[in-house]
């Protein structure tokens, strides 16, 4: 079986949706699937990566002004179709609502070659970085407008998100079937307007190589965050809330791991929380070295409301780790509360500031979470999901081919 991956983020690019991607053309390699993916130039990043049975197209793409990270891709039609040709997909599966998912949408319709669509992304939540008015920075001396805590709430109204859940159910509509990672999620894409066949499965994670915390004790407790740097991710929330009960948890420390355009913010408002040296900032790592740094936590939290899964809340779950999350989208779908973690209000940084506190002076409570955290993420093996994500190929394949013998 061939099958084109459309992707507007993909290596050296990392986030959940490249991770996802490497992870089920990686355990599909005994599976006898073969694959094109289309993706973004990052022109001044190394490009460079070997994947078992794959071909890597690349096409032009600019920066997004407010987030430089995020590439818009400028493909040029005629030369897609070419190289879809030359593929011979018997499935085209589109990861993003970009330019790129929109040319491998139009492939498909204009070769006559099955869509399969999977949503990662609540678009939506994400209008500012789309928004023409944004603040400028004070004393900024560039003309590019950039993003406050304040500006991305005042931005994000709900006529943008509306238009943005428009354009996103619009475009995967035009799917065969479609993808979503939780009933959550699912939920909410049949509530803007999704008509599709929606199959529900989780993006997955290779929880067979993270390894597993072995001792829980007292005394310090290490809360760890791990992911985009982004305004979406009211990581402002997490570090105010820890400021709330630093001095309750003396040997208390949190860690804030990744990058992105509000990293220079959260710098500040530790500094003004006085919290500089309890809040540690790590650049992005790769997977292999994320798998090893899990473990020596002892708490994951998050306040984003927009996850469709949460890739790095399954791989905190899979070393042990028991959740503080906000009651989101899909994190209720994952973090059970009292079983394996905590739900809190997405906005109300007292209560996480009392879970904090909750988990962090009661290890005994730590190390029983983690242990049904372990089993919770088991759940969600990348090889699993890359074997049901096939079931998935061939029926649609199965579907496209007896649609063909009708007409005939």
């Amino acid at each position: 079986m061939r099958i084109a991956a459309f992707t507007d983020t993909f290596y050296p690019k990392i986030d959940g949706i490249v991770t996802s991607i490497l992870g089920t053309i990686r355990q599909c390699r005994h599976n006898d699937i073969h694959w094109s993916v289309f993706a973004p130039d990052y022109k001044k990043l190394d490009n460079t990566i070997s994947l078992p049975n794959t071909t890597i197209h690349r096409y032009f793409s600019v920066s997004l002004h407010t987030y430089k990270d995020v590439k818009i891709s400028l493909p040029n039609l005629w030369k897609i179709l070419s190289d879809v040709r030359s593929f011979k997909p018997d499935v085209i599966h589109i990861h993003t609502p970009g330019t790129l998912g929109l040319m491998g949408i139009l492939a498909g319709k204009m070769l006559d070659i099955p869509i399969l669509g999977t949503y990662h992304t609540i678009v939506a939540e994400q209008a500012m970085y789309l928004l023409p008015y944004l603040k400028k920075t004070e004393g900024a001396t560039n003309t590019i407008p950039t993003l406050t805590f304040s500006t991305f709430r005042k931005g994000s109204g709900t006529i943008a998100k509306a238009s943005l859940w428009r354009f996103s159910c619009w475009m995967y509509n035009r799917c065969d079937a479609v993808i979503a990672s939780t009933k959550s999620i699912q939920s909410e894409l049949v509530k803007h307007g999704l008509k599709k066949d929606i199959h529900v499965l989780s993006v997955g994670i290779d929880a067979e190589h993270f390894k597993k915390k072995g001792r829980y004790e007292g005394g310090q407790a290490r809360f760890l965050y791990v992911g985009r740097l982004g305004y979406e991710k009211n990581i402002h929330i997490l570090i105010e809330a820890f400021c709330l009960v630093a001095d309750k948890l003396p040997a208390s420390t949190l860690t804030i791991i990744g990058e992105g355009p509000a990293e220079r913010d959260l710098k500040t408002l530790a500094r003004k929380k006085n919290g500089r040296s309890r809040v540690h900032f790590l650049k992005a790592m790769p997977r292999e070295h994320l798998q090893e740094t899990y473990a020596k936590y002892d708490i994951f939290v998050t306040a984003s409301t927009m996850e469709t899964l949460g890739l790095t809340i399954l791989e905190a779950m899979s070393s042990g780790l028991p959740v503080i999350g906000a009651d989101s989208y899909a994190i209720p779908d994952i973090v059970r509360n009292g079983q394996n973690g905590f739900l809190v209000k997405s906005s109300d940084i007292d209560e996480f500031s009392q879970q904090m506190l909750t988990l962090g002076n009661d290890w005994h409570l730590r190390e029983r979470l983690g242990r049904q955290a372990i089993l919770t993420a088991e759940k969600h093996d990348v090889k699993k999901i890359a074997k049901q994500l096939s079931v998935i190929y061939h029926q649609l394949l199965r579907v496209n081919t007896h649609d063909e013998q009708k007409l005939k």
